[in-house]
């Protein structure tokens, strides 16, 4: 069959043109997958080496702050700050190609004894008692006769060298032998008072009445009276 001129020309370039037209969406549907594959395995690797860029950023900070960077080893390096009256402690460090670098924690300021920061139950300080606190911590010892004259041992914490000591409402006599001891001598039971608690007074300071202090009073016993037999 006898075309028309030109027809078999035109019908070549129609097939050329959507070949073509294929190629090329196929081309970039492959272009496409690699390039998500390639950001998928950056991201990746990025996210692996996010510890190591932090540090390396951090150890720029500290340095710039005059804190030291690196200790040869992999030992951690103690790192000073002060951040408004606290030292930070030293902290691991991490390596980032073969350096050693402070974490974080290295240049946080410690927050110890800053006003208006109330500390946790765990941190909080340990109260302890003074040795200039005027107090009694143990008699001894704790009982005597009724009619007085026992010598007592007063211990405790921030006597004086002149003590005043009494028994209930008794003044007794007292030698102090040293900031912690005392020397008393009981004086006789008042009535109706047979336990009493021991005070020292000191430089118009006096002991506060506690448990420990007490001293009871012990009733004498009458001796037996021999009546002699008589003579039969």
């Amino acid at each position: 069959m006898i075309g028309w001129p030109g027809m078999t020309n035109r019908s070549d370039r129609s097939v050329d043109t959507v070949f073509n037209s294929a190629a090329r969406r196929y081309v970039l549907v492959i272009v496409a997958v690699l390039w998500a594959v390639a950001v998928s395995l950056a991201l990746a690797a990025c996210g692996q080496n996010a510890p190591q860029i932090t540090s390396a950023i951090q150890a720029r900070t500290s340095a710039a702050r005059g804190s030291t960077s690196s200790v040869p080893g992999g030992t951690p390096a103690p790192v000073s700050s002060s951040g408004g009256g606290g030292t930070s402690a030293a902290c691991p460090t991490q390596g980032v190609g073969g350096d050693t670098v402070p974490a974080l924690c290295a240049s946080a300021p410690s927050t110890a004894n800053q006003p208006g920061i109330t500390l946790p139950a765990s941190e909080s300080p340990i109260p302890t008692v003074s040795q200039n606190t005027l107090s009694i911590t143990d008699v001894s010892p704790s009982q005597g006769s009724e009619g007085g004259g026992d010598s007592v041992t007063i211990d405790g914490t921030g006597f004086c060298s002149a003590p005043e000591v009494a028994f209930g409402e008794v003044d007794a006599q007292a030698v102090a032998e040293s900031a912690t001891e005392i020397v008393a001598t009981s004086p006789p039971e008042q009535p109706g008072e047979p336990t009493v608690d021991i005070t020292v007074t000191c430089d118009g300071s006096v002991s506060p009445v506690v448990a420990d202090d007490e001293f009871s009073y012990l009733a004498s016993t009458p001796s037996p009276s021999i009546t002699p037999s008589a003579s039969p």
